[in-house]
């Protein structure tokens, strides 16, 4: 319908509305008192419609014939079962004063509201709708609007429902976590209608590229949601990322967004352990907090602290008299909510490897006893761990071995074949090993007081 004047002249007594038809221009009818006309007779679902408005006053006198206004129609050129798209041209409008704004184009999904799948500029006049799903019916429409103005005009709407491929239109990795168990379990989910022919889990740990870890053809029927366990993996050393590739049945090969697990180190620094750990990733995911929880070696996780996302350190304090809170182990839980791309919220958890305290290996020698003073023996003392392994050797001035000790326990009362050593300087030799591997030797020079 075309837009005619907002008010009448005064010299005006009625206006006659023409139109083109395929036996050329014929007069619908002449309009009075009213400056809009629904035309019952329009077939715009078949072709364009072109109007022509011309004003007359009581003495029959008509205005100049205008430009015509003509409406847009709408045509659609389906693609191969395997292209999945719809190319939508049309006509543009014309003889707007102020010219074509943008054309924009909305679409209707089976029932649902009509969206708005694109813009394109007041001079084009084809759009492309691609990844198109089986079994759903597309109703599209083309909206112009003059410039400047708030006037619009829609095209004829066409319905259609596509002999396609299911391709993957939906694939998002929601979550890895790291099991108590030393695994991760990964997740993620896709559309189940896809036809897909191959999905790959892909992985990679530190600054390494992404490889794969698993392919194949998916059991049928597809399930939405998905999960796999990665049972060799090695936690230790870096964050681990995952990603997930698909390739459907016409080739099309789709990847997901990727997701990083936590990783966490801790050291002993005396009076407290520092816990520092990386960042949970994943493109989806917004308000990150990180929890903190001791572990025990045997019962329930004690929570210690929240920290907010971009703080990734802790100080827990410890007491240094006890051996079990100097080496105690931590894990980070990341809370996290996922913001999807069809706007839908998931909360997830994503749990760090375990890491315990290491402390530098601490011996401590003293130089000096006197077997009738304070200090009536020469031992080292290891504060804190355990040892596999420990051997010392105390040697006199003149190299001869006095004492040996297979036992960190066993100390030196500056006697050899039970008769009392002189006064003086001794030299002791010390190795051991760490319940942890850590090799290491001591020497030195002790003074024996008399």
């Amino acid at each position: 319908m075309p837009r005619t004047a907002s008010a009448y002249s005064p010299e005006v007594f009625a206006y006659v509305i023409s139109k083109n038809s395929p036996s050329g221009t014929i007069t619908i009818d002449t309009v009075y008192n009213s400056v809009t006309y629904l035309d019952t007779t329009a077939h715009p679902e078949e072709r364009t419609e072109t109007y022509f408005i011309v004003a007359i006053d009581r003495c029959g006198n008509s205005s100049l014939v205008p430009a015509p206004h003509n409406t847009m129609f709408l045509t659609a050129e389906v693609g191969s079962a395997c292209d999945r798209s719809v190319r939508l041209s049309w006509n543009a409008y014309q003889n707007w004063g102020q010219g074509i704004s943008t054309n924009k184009i909305w679409v209707r999904e089976n029932n649902a509201l009509p969206k708005l799948q694109g813009e394109v500029a007041g001079d084009q006049n084809t759009f492309v709708f691609e990844n198109a799903q089986p079994g759903i019916e597309y109703c599209f429409s083309i909206q112009a609007e003059e410039n400047n103005t708030i006037y619009n005009s829609t095209s004829n709407i066409i319905c259609l429902t596509l002999d396609v491929v299911p391709g993957v239109s939906e694939l998002v990795v929601t979550n890895a976590t790291i099991t108590p168990d030393n695994t991760v379990n990964l997740s993620w989910f896709w559309n189940n209608n896809a036809a897909i022919d191959d999905a790959e889990i892909l992985r990679s740990q530190g600054n390494a590229n992404l490889s794969a870890i698993f392919s194949g053809m998916p059991p049928s029927p597809l399930s939405r949601n998905n999960s796999f366990v990665d049972e060799n993996v090695n936690l230790s050393g870096n964050p681990i990322t995952y990603q997930i590739n698909t390739t459907d049945a016409c080739d099309v090969q789709v990847q997901s967004n990727t997701v990083t697990t936590i990783f966490l180190e801790v050291q002993n620094q005396g009076s407290e352990n520092l816990l520092r750990w990386t960042a949970y990733k994943n493109e989806y995911a917004s308000n990150i907090s990180y929890e903190l929880y001791r572990q025990p070696a045997s019962g329930v996780p004690v929570f210690i602290a929240t920290s907010p996302d971009g703080t990734f350190e802790y100080k827990d304090a410890v007491d240094t008299n006890n051996p079990d809170a100097v080496g105690a182990c931590y894990f980070v839980l990341a809370k996290v909510s996922l913001s999807l791309p069809d706007g839908k919220i998931l909360m997830v958890e994503s749990r760090s490897n375990l890491a315990c305290a290491t402390q530098d290996l601490k011996l401590y020698i003293p130089n000096a006893f006197a077997p009738n003073g304070a200090n009536k023996e020469f031992k080292p003392i290891l504060p804190f761990g355990e040892l596999n392994d420990y051997s010392m050797v105390i040697y006199n001035r003149w190299g001869e071995r006095v004492f040996e000790a297979r036992n960190i326990d066993d100390a030196w009362d500056g006697k050899a074949a039970g008769r009392d050593m002189p006064q003086g300087g001794y030299v002791y030799y010390i190795r051991l090993t760490t319940a942890d591997g850590t090799n290491a030797e001591y020497a030195g020079m002790l003074t024996l007081i008399r």
